[in-house]
């Protein structure tokens, strides 16, 4: 079993260091720049090429999963994955989740503002599936190797190793035992360090000193549930736009005209290109003013919607850090008006495992993810913690309400 775990996180940790490379040369060659951060290539390109970027994402995006839809086998998710015991259920077609993932790899580095993060989870799961398969381990233990291996994608890809292992355990196994933690933190921390081999170990956030005060926990309370709802808002709107999504033919010009719409809106504001990284960073920064910052969180909900419109695949992961980010960042410079000399990265901090918390309903992964991706002050935590308790209570709360409750019927229905 050992054995067997050290050779997944291996795995993983190649999947997810390649699919990082094929991601930043795509960019580069895209936008054309050769060094420095995606939020600089972008802003560095002339707006037509922003434009002409996305063009061929759409067309990309509508061919390419219409073909996988057209002629491939059904795409097995990692949820129906880990929900069989045996060797009786569907497993994850190898070679159409590969190209599944390297489509939303190629389509993330165009420009289209879902994340990279699903993709490794993906092709690390159907390897892992695959593996376990040919050595004959069934049952449980295979569901913990595909679920280990999984988030030890996510950890490769974005160099969070207790991060993607309580991913695994809060989110995809839905449980802390031993059995689970250990294959869980092996594989992450493994993947992890394979990955950081290949490329260089960044850190994807930049923050400076964010100091606590008593008006910033009182902030947490207030803004927690106001994020609930927000967070609940967003969570409801891309399951709509995703379940409208064509899988027949009538994909390729609808992603075509989504995604060129969303070209069409960066040649203004080229922040909301790419899986949320630049516009969280600018709300961490707080580098623009008020309404700037409403802009561009408008601006990347409209963008997330119309690529799950047009039939765009990819994560939410990214995409709701800068949503808490900017939210963060919009509601904490009205706070900051009446309780000046707080830093407005604290803010923008603390909406970002909040909204996380509450939109993809994973608040332990959320605080441990924001703080691995930004090395973000301890003292921060607990502000963190308690915002995202409240914004996930809230967001749960509307969930079961009966009027939330007809608006989801409405939406199966539409699907």
């Amino acid at each position: 079993m050992s054995a067997i775990v050290a050779v997944l996180g291996v795995t993983s940790g190649l999947v997810g260091g390649l699919l990082v490379i094929l991601l930043h040369a795509v960019q580069h060659i895209a936008f054309g720049y050769s060094e420095g951060l995606f939020l600089y290539g972008s802003e560095q390109a002339p707006p037509w090429r922003r434009l002409v970027c996305l063009m061929a994402a759409g067309l990309i995006a509508g061919v390419g999963w219409w073909a996988v839809y057209r002629w491939f086998k059904p795409l097995v998710s990692i949820g129906a994955a880990l929900g069989r015991e045996d060797t009786d259920g569907r497993r994850m077609p190898f070679w159409p989740t590969v190209v599944h993932g390297l489509l939303q790899i190629v389509t993330v580095a165009l420009g289209s503002p879902l994340g990279r993060e699903v993709a490794p989870r993906e092709i690390s799961a159907a390897v892992a599936d695959r593996i376990t398969a040919s050595v004959g381990i069934l049952g449980h233990p295979r569901r913990v190797l595909i679920a280990s291996s999984a988030g030890a994608g996510l950890a490769a890809v974005y160099g969070v190793p207790l991060g993607g292992a309580i991913f695994t355990l809060e989110v995809l196994l839905v449980s802390f035992a031993w059995s689970c933690v250990i294959p869980a933190l092996a594989c992450s921390a493994i993947a992890s360090g394979v990955a950081a081999a290949i490329v260089p170990d960044d850190l994807q956030y930049t923050v400076g000193h964010t100091p606590v005060t008593a008006s910033v926990w009182f902030w947490a309370v207030v803004f927690g549930p106001l994020c609930g709802l927000a967070a609940w808002g967003f969570r409801w709107f891309t399951r709509r736009c995703a379940a409208s999504a064509p899988r027949d033919w009538h994909l390729i010009p609808r992603a075509f005209a989504a995604f060129t719409t969303v070209g069409a809106i960066s040649m203004l504001l080229p922040e909301i290109l790419g899986n949320g990284k630049a516009a969280a960073q600018v709300g961490f920064d707080h580098s623009v003013g008020f309404w700037m910052l409403l802009a561009l969180l408008a601006a990347r909900v409209i963008a997330v919607g119309l690529a799950l419109l047009g039939g765009g695949q990819g994560g939410l992961l990214t995409p709701s850090i800068a949503n808490g980010s900017l939210l963060g960042a919009l509601v904490g410079t009205l706070w900051s008006g009446l309780n000046p000399g707080t830093v407005i990265t604290t803010y923008a901090l603390i909406g970002a495992a909040a909204f996380l918390a509450a939109a993809q309903r994973m608040p332990a992964t959320a605080i441990v993810l924001v703080f691995e991706l930004t090395r973000m002050d301890a003292a921060l935590l607990g502000p963190a913690m308690l915002a995202a308790a409240g914004a996930a209570a809230i967001e749960r709360a509307i969930d079961r309400s009966p009027r939330a409750a007809r608006l989801t019927s409405g939406q199966t229905g539409s699907g």
